[in-house]
């Protein structure tokens, strides 16, 4: 007797509820959870991006790598148990879940360098991973260094036999406040964050077989101060040095030729520096227009200079130095004005 109890008692705890159904596998036979339809009568799925960081900008090709957290949520039509699945046991998920498959029309091929994690709380269902990859921008570059770029993640849902509808997902921010603020730790080198949203795309070739597709945008603008500085200090100081060189060394023709010559020499030297700070482009940007304005400055005044330096003085030789220096200062002052209304529209 105690031998057939105890055998009874070991049937009942190997067909228990706790072993026999295990959430994360899938059953048998057993039909997808699906989600609870919205008032359109259509799959109301919630998708949630949370960007980690946003490097390596490619300027010829107008990408970057990105780094986010992705999630998918929606409330289930059937009552289910709270449960919850990581690693290696929610690989199975799509096997019990309803799949929205889900593409990105902005990066292509993302990887999954965590793998997935669901759970399932108050009936409803939440699939959480990280992925990264190269996106697609959206702007260009010509403004640099006050340029302002997109980084939008183009979501959409394809469905054979069902209308899909992608929503801002509840799980992160559940009442969806200014996401530039929530998302102010963004790892953007080089850039700040100017805007984050969520932005409902239209599908005008649907025909009731692909989803209404949802955007989440990033919209960033870079950082100028480091360059201005960088590149317009230096330059300021070459060209102050240009104009000051016949006050300051008026008796001596030979002093003036060498700084002149070095001068000229210093420039040629920093443009291989700015070369590596302006962006790769099929098209010149304002920084470009930036080095430029500065070369013509510095050798018209360097026109103005040789043509004072001839030992024959004539009155054209004068003209040619006056205009020469008023056209370098004209450039400059014109850049320089340019970049601040750019520097305040920017802001």
């Amino acid at each position: 007797m105690p031998k057939t109890f105890l055998l009874w008692l070991f049937l009942l705890a190997f067909i228990s509820p706790t072993h026999a159904a295990d959430p994360c596998k899938p059953k048998p036979g057993a039909a997808l959870l699906l989600p609870k339809k919205g008032p359109t009568g259509a799959y109301e799925v919630g998708v949630g991006i949370s960007p980690h960081s946003l490097t390596k900008f490619n300027t010829k090709d107008a990408t970057a790598d990105i780094d986010f957290y992705f999630t998918v949520e929606y409330e289930l039509a059937k009552p289910h148990p709270d449960a919850k699945c990581v690693g290696d046991d929610a690989k199975e998920i799509w096997k019990i879940f309803y799949n929205p498959d889900i593409e990105f029309l902005s990066i292509p091929e993302p990887q999954t360098p965590q793998g997935f994690h669901w759970l399932v709380e108050k009936n409803r269902f939440v699939f959480m991973t990280r992925l990264k990859g190269s996106v697609v921008l959206s702007g260009d570059f010509r403004w640099f260094p006050f340029d302002r770029v997109i980084a939008p993640i183009r979501m959409q849902g394809e469905d054979d036999d069902r209308t899909l509808l992608l929503r801002p997902s509840k799980w992160y921010l559940p009442d969806y406040p200014d996401l530039s603020r929530e998302m102010s730790n963004l790892r953007v080198p080089g850039w700040t964050l100017a805007r984050a949203e969520y932005v409902q795309v239209k599908n005008p070739w649907s025909y009731g077989r692909f989803a209404d597709g949802l955007d989440f945008q990033i919209e960033i603008r870079r950082t100028p101060i480091p360059f201005l500085v960088r590149a317009g200090l230096p330059l300021t100081l070459i060209l102050i040095v240009a104009l000051v060189t016949r006050k300051a060394l008026q008796h001596s023709r030979e002093a003036q030729m060498s700084v002149l010559s070095g001068l000229l020499l210093s420039i040629f030297a920093y443009s291989i520096y700015l070369n590596d700070r302006i962006p790769e482009t099929d098209y010149l940007t304002f920084g470009d227009y930036m080095w430029i304005g500065a070369l013509i400055s510095i050798f018209s005044i360097t026109i103005g200079r040789l043509a004072a330096l001839q030992p024959d003085k004539t009155p054209i030789r004068a003209r040619i130095e006056f205009v020469s220096t008023a056209l370098a200062i004209a450039i400059y002052f014109g850049v320089v004005i340019v970049a601040i209304v750019l520097s305040f529209q920017s802001a």
